[in-house]
């Protein structure tokens, strides 16, 4: 680690070092108070879900997946996956092309979430909080989430 008199030096010598420096110092701080606002509530293997405690979002990151809802709608969203049948998913998009045969819309029709049944099992685990948690206790229990409609 280099003195403080050194760095002063390598700062006065290398402005444009030394603002990289600064720029890099200040976003670091600033990444640091963000990062601390979250709530982590659960973690497994590929996936975390995590509660801003600013704007009481709810961030659900699943392998290369991130959903951000509101808290009514993370409800919403954990009851269609948890009542989602796969299976008959997988049967109906048995000749189709993907690789990965439940097929699940996400807010339009251009997107789409393609999941295994391991998967599906992983992420139903994940969102799986038991009823007795202080998270689950501040929570407002909803219905069936709505998606934009087509066909899988």
């Amino acid at each position: 680690m280099l003195s403080l008199k050194v760095r002063v030096s390598l700062l006065k010598n290398h402005k444009f070092l030394g603002l990289i420096c600064i720029s890099f110092c200040a976003y670091f701080v600033l990444y640091q108070r963000k990062v601390q606002q979250m709530e982590v509530l659960i973690e497994t293997q590929n996936g975390k879900i995590f509660k801003c405690v600013k704007c009481e979002a709810i961030h659900v990151e699943y392998k290369n997946l991130n959903f951000n809802l509101k808290e009514e709608d993370f409800w919403k969203f954990a009851s269609y996956i948890q009542n989602l049948d796969g299976e008959e998913w997988i049967l109906r998009n048995k000749t189709s092309n993907f690789k990965r045969k439940i097929i699940i819309p996400v807010g339009s029709h251009i997107f789409n979430a393609l999941l295994d049944s391991k998967e599906l099992n992983e992420l139903r685990s994940l969102l799986n909080f038991k009823k007795d948690s202080a998270f689950f206790q501040q929570t407002i229990k909803a219905g069936g989430l709505e998606f934009t409609s087509h066909l899988n």
